[in-house]
């Protein structure tokens, strides 16, 4: 499950002796329901089904009267209109002229949250039970409510009691006869929402963290890739704020855009690979990717890789935005080379500084090789001359199998230069410096 609507044609069911309901595809409109008719579009997701959880949807006001009431989104164990629920949960309009109105949370028997009048117009919810805790909170627009920018927000303290039937949309069936034109759309949410992308961790119900493969991170109840969690090619995923989200897996199949608004954070006890084709990694205003930190680096018998299948040198890649955080971070190593390159030519009085504990953890072996600065480093000059000693580190058939589409690497060394040719194997793209 991801966070695609769901489709109500497909699965829901109208109770609708008058004809005032019709359901198309995410949308369900109320046409002319009174509120002394018995009429309501429901689906059945079997006992207990719900318990904590987050749900998302819209709702827009077309014809309304004073005194027009409906039932816009509802949980309950009873089969029926609102009037007949012996317990439920419900977001109800109440409209106070042709052009105003409010929105009432509620429980059967138990307390009501009134809000604000507003005006006939589109409306962005989100309803959330967390233990004893359910609140309706109204944005004025998707990217509102992505960012948890919110309008308004009812809150009650309701029971415990889990529910079968998700409602949305049920005539109050009361004994005025006022009718109201009404629709709603676009449910989505925990345990209800379509199988596959895109994938949201904002409808994790009852927790704040979980790991990547867990299809209750993402407000799923099963462990299926690709359906509860991201995993199959071309699959988006979006970590919400407030939300931490432990990689751990290692999947070549390239997913499109990561936007991260809460925190990913690579395991640093297994070896990890997240791919992505030509796409972004996007670490948004207060966000944070962590693939190893100070205090918890990756370890050093594990490595932590990132793919990018890109179709363009300097196009797609880590993007942080303003606010935003990145943390790479290994464990020591013992021996081995390390070579970093100047911008720019070194001149009188420059000083090179080396930060950390050098006493005890620069090894025997260990070399800083800091040469001097050269444009076609950074230019990307193609590597055309001659070379009898290619060096080759990695081949596709050793990391995903032949035609997985992945880099290879050849490193050719001469006494003042190293070139490095990056190539995948379909000849489509390649990356080559020259220094």
């Amino acid at each position: 499950m991801g966070a695609a609507a769901i489709d109500l044609a497909a699965t829901y069911t109208e109770v609708d002796p008058n004809s005032r309901i019709s359901a198309s595809t995410v949308t369900a409109t109320f046409a002319g329901i009174a509120r002394n008719e018995d009429a309501y579009l429901y689906k059945d997701w079997g006992a207990g089904y719900f318990g904590d959880f987050v749900h998302d949807f819209e709702t827009t006001g077309t014809t309304w009267a004073n005194g027009s009431k409906l039932v816009v989104w509802g949980l309950s164990n009873s089969l029926a209109s609102k009037a007949s629920w012996a317990a439920g949960l419900y977001l109800q309009l109440g409209a106070t002229s042709t052009t105003a109105g409010t929105y009432t949370l509620g429980e059967i028997g138990g307390s009501t949250s009134v809000g604000a009048s507003i005006a006939k117009a589109i409306m962005y919810w989100r309803i959330e039970r967390n233990g004893t805790t359910l609140t309706a909170k109204r944005a004025t627009s998707a990217a509102n409510r992505t960012a948890k920018t919110w309008a308004e927000t009812l809150t009650i303290t309701v029971a415990t009691t889990t529910y079968q039937y998700q409602y949305a949309g049920s005539s109050v069936n009361d004994t005025d006869a006022t009718t109201v034109t009404q629709t709603t759309a676009n449910y989505k949410g925990t345990k209800m929402t379509s199988a596959g992308t895109p994938f949201d961790t904002v409808y994790m119900a009852g927790a704040s963290s979980g790991n990547w493969d867990a299809g209750a991170t993402w407000g799923n109840a099963g462990s299926s890739k690709g359906t509860d969690y991201p995993g199959n090619a071309s699959d988006a995923v979006k970590i919400d704020i407030g939300n931490t989200v432990t990689y751990n897996v290692s999947e070549s199949n390239a997913l499109a855009d990561v936007d991260v608004y809460g925190t990913l954070t690579f395991s640093t006890s297994v070896n990890t690979l997240l791919a992505l084709g030509n796409n972004n990694i996007t670490v948004k205003n207060g966000g944070t990717l962590n693939i190893g930190t100070n205090g918890s680096p990756i370890g050093a018998a594990y490595t932590a890789e990132v793919r990018f299948g890109t179709t363009g040198d300097a196009s797609k890649g880590i993007f942080v935005d303003t606010g935003g955080t990145i943390s790479i971070v290994g464990s020591d190593v013992t021996g081995g080379t390390f070579f970093t390159y100047l911008t720019a030519n070194w001149t009188s009085g420059q000083t090179f500084t080396v930060y950390g504990d050098v006493t005890t953890k620069w090894a025997i072996g260990q070399k800083l090789l800091v040469h001097k600065f050269n444009p076609s480093y950074q230019s990307g000059v193609e590597c055309n001359e001659s070379c009898s000693q290619w060096i080759e580190y990695g081949h596709n058939d050793q990391r995903g199998g032949s035609g997985s589409n992945l880099p290879c690497r050849w490193t050719c060394r001469t006494p003042d230069k190293e070139c490095n040719h990056y190539e995948n194997i379909s000849n489509y793209h390649d990356w080559v410096w020259k220094f």
